[in-house]
């Protein structure tokens, strides 16, 4: 992955866990991501110009 977005320029990078997997022990979230935005965590904004590094919902 190559990163070019507001904070990083030429950043690169490989996804090595698997989706949704490989956690830390202990890990368990209440809220998805996505549920976290729509909720206004980050002014529901975080992403916005670093959406190609995650995979699609």
């Amino acid at each position: 992955m190559t990163v070019h977005d507001q904070m990083q320029r030429d950043y690169q990078y490989q996804i090595t866990a698997r989706l949704g997997a490989d956690f830390a022990p202990g890990f368990a979230p209440h809220f998805a991501p996505a549920e976290m935005l729509a909720m206004g965590v980050f002014e529901g904004k975080y992403c916005n110009d670093c959406r190609a590094e995650f995979p699609a919902q």
